[in-house]
C-alpha cells in the first residue's frame, strides 16, 4: 500500500485522569506481559506529554508500537567487534542514549529502561521536534531523523499509531461519561505553535 501525502498533526497535551487512563490500559492491552507496569507507563506518560505539550495516548500509542509496552527491550541491536550483541535504542519508546541527551544530558541505558524516564524523555524530544518542524512533521523527524527523512511526509506506521490513539482516546471518553464526568475531562494546553 502506498503512503498518504501527510498525515494528521500530532495532538496537543490533553490532562487526563490517571485512574481512567489505567483502566483504558488495562482493557485494552490486557493481554500484555508488562501489565503490573501500567501505573508507571500512565505516569510517564502524562510526565512526559505535558513536559512535551503531546497527548498522553500518543505516547501510549507510540510506545506500544516501538516496544509492545515492554520497558526492559532493547532494540537496533547487531554484533559488535568482539561478536557481543550491541543495542542503540531502549525502553519503551526505543530511544537512543545520544539523542536522549539532547534533551537531558544525565541520560544513561540505565535510566531509559525506567518506564516513566523514557517516556518523559520521548515526551521532551517530541516537544523539542514539535518546536522546531512543528506538529505535522514531528513524528516523521522522530521516527528517523532530520536528514534521512527531510523530504518524507509520513511514516510507514504513523497511520496505525493514529488510529490506536484515537482508539484509546474515545476508551477513556467512555469510561469519564460512565462516570459523569465531561467527556474528555481535560484542558487542552494552548500554546503559540
Amino acid at each position: 500500500s502506498s503512503l498518504t501525502l501527510f498525515h494528521k498533526p500530532l495532538p496537543e497535551y490533553v490532562e487526563y485522569d490517571p485512574k481512567i487512563m489505567l483502566e483504558v490500559l488495562s482493557e485494552n492491552f490486557h493481554k500484555s506481559k508488562h501489565v503490573k507496569t501500567f501505573s508507571s507507563v500512565v505516569e510517564g506518560a502524562r510526565v512526559g506529554g505535558k513536559a512535551g505539550n503531546i497527548s498522553p495516548f500518543w505516547l501510549i500509542s507510540h510506545a506500544y508500537h516501538e516496544s509492545r509496552l515492554n520497558p526492559l527491550v532493547e532494540g537496533d541491536c547487531k554484533k559488535g567487534r568482539r561478536g557481543k550483541r550491541v543495542c542503540r535504542s531502549f525502553g519503551l519508546a526505543q530511544i537512543q542514549v545520544y539523542t536522549a541527551k539532547v534533551v537531558d544530558s544525565t541520560v544513561t541505558k540505565k535510566k531509559l529502561l525506567d518506564p516513566k524516564f523514557n517516556l518523559l524523555i520521548a515526551g521532551k524530544y517530541y516537544g523539542r521536534l514539535i518546536r522546531k518542524y512543528g506538529r505535522q512533521r514531528a513524528h516523521v523527524i522522530y521516527a528517523c531523523g532530520p536528514t534521512r527523512c527531510k523530504n518524507m511526509r509520513t511514516t510507514p506506521t504513523f497511520l496505525r499509531r493514529y488510529r490506536l490513539y484515537k482508539k484509546l482516546e474515545r476508551s477513556y471518553a467512555k469510561k469519564a461519561s460512565l462516570r459523569g464526568e465531561s467527556q474528555v475531562n481535560a484542558v487542552r494546553v494552548q500554546t503559540d505553535n
